[in-house]
């Protein structure tokens, strides 16, 4: 973190731990989202670290030399994860700066239900991550600005996936009267709707007239103006099948099925093999209070590349 990053942690004693939580749902959404891909949300460390919250530097520091569709991906993913976090722990109480958002209590409704409740504070969350990125670089080169646009992005998306929910309360299970809030979507809904974006993109990337690596602040971007839907890269992306500063490589990635295989293997091809696999299954409650259940065994095929 940068200096002014770290003051910002300090304001408020439970943000370090909101920022272990957005680094951790960004991690699994992000492998979640690429799993059948060649590039699965790793680097030449083990998926456990990446678990454990070495994401965002790990990764990000690894593609830090490229602007393609994946790193593209990893900022917007982390924005939108910080957001989704910050945004949960101040409805939460978990922030000392910020609370619910009743910035709603005073509408007028139509008197079938009222605003109430303990909605998602996405409007902080929005603000505050803004602000934390923004002291992250002060550059204003082309890569600083196309990453800027991505993690806008993921901010966007979920400001943009927030939904009214309501509960009713009265006796016996009517609704007599009902309260609502407002709460945003899931996050693995976030991830998907981020996931589509990145894949609509290739005809609208920056466009420039030298190469990547003659870039400089002054020149000036040719094509289209990204929109705030799209995100956005400046070049190709590896292979990713052989292992490299920016891959594991896919040599010994599990593949799910013949399809997902041939793609995934880079054409290399891959080896089956079949592992027993025991479960629990048939359960059934007895009275008062335990569950019995039998142990199936099926034989599940193990695709590996080659």
């Amino acid at each position: 973190l940068t200096t002014s990053q770290r003051r910002k942690c300090k304001r408020d004693p439970g943000m370090p731990q909101v920022l272990t939580e957005a680094t951790h749902i960004a991690a699994a959404e992000c492998q979640h989202q690429f799993r059948d891909e060649r590039w699965n949300c790793s680097n030449k460390q083990r998926s456990s670290n990446l678990r454990r919250g070495a994401f965002t530097l790990a990764i990000i520091a690894t593609h830090q030399m490229l602007c393609n569709r994946e790193t593209a991906f990893l900022f917007s993913i982390s924005s939108a994860g910080l957001t989704h976090a910050v945004a949960r722990a101040c409805a939460n109480g978990h922030l000392k700066r910020c609370s619910c958002d009743d910035s709603y209590d005073s509408h007028v409704t139509d008197g079938s239900w009222r605003w109430d409740g303990c909605g998602d504070n996405v409007h902080y969350a929005a603000k505050f991550v803004r602000r934390f990125l923004k002291s992250r670089s002060t550059s204003r080169d082309i890569r600083a600005e196309v990453d800027k646009h991505n993690s806008d992005l993921g901010i966007r998306v979920v400001k943009s996936n927030v939904k009214v929910t309501c509960k009713c309360h009265g006796v016996s299970g009517s609704c007599t009267t009902k309260t609502c809030w407002r709460k945003m979507a899931p996050f693995y809904e976030i991830g998907r709707k981020i996931k589509r974006a990145r894949l609509n993109l290739v005809a609208n990337t920056y466009r420039t007239t030298t190469p990547r690596a003659t870039l400089n602040p002054r020149e000036e971007l040719k094509g289209e103006i990204p929109r705030n839907k799209e995100l956005v890269y400046l070049e190709k992306s590896p292979t990713y099948c052989r292992k490299s500063r920016y891959s594991k490589g896919t040599k010994g990635r599990v593949c799910k099925d013949e399809r997902s295989c041939d793609k995934v293997c880079c054409g290399r091809g891959y080896t089956t093999h079949v592992r027993l696999v025991r479960r629990s299954c048939q359960c059934e409650v007895k009275w008062c209070c335990a569950v019995h259940c039998n142990t199936c065994s099926e034989r599940k095929k193990i695709h590996t590349c080659k």
